[in-house]
């Protein structure tokens, strides 16, 4: 199954999308640092972060949004 879940991450991070159309993947950080390696794992991707993707072929990581800090507030300081 776990091979399943990653084949199916890399087909949805890699697989192009129509012109004028964006593609939004939910999920837990773990399968997108399996399929997309060490530049997204670690403290690279936090808890509540989001990748952004360009696909197509090998997909290009444009950048890592974070999330602003509420001191004192909510799960692993997100």
């Amino acid at each position: 199954r776990l091979q399943w879940v990653l084949n199916e991450h890399q087909k949805l991070m890699s697989e192009p999308v129509p012109v004028g159309v964006n593609r939004v993947l939910v999920g837990h950080r773990t399968p997108a640092i399996m399929v997309l390696g060490p530049s997204v794992g670690g403290t690279a991707l936090p808890e509540g972060g989001a990748i952004v993707l360009e696909p197509g072929g090998a997909p290009k990581i444009l950048g890592v949004l974070t999330p602003a800090s509420i001191p004192n507030r909510g799960f692993h300081g997100c």
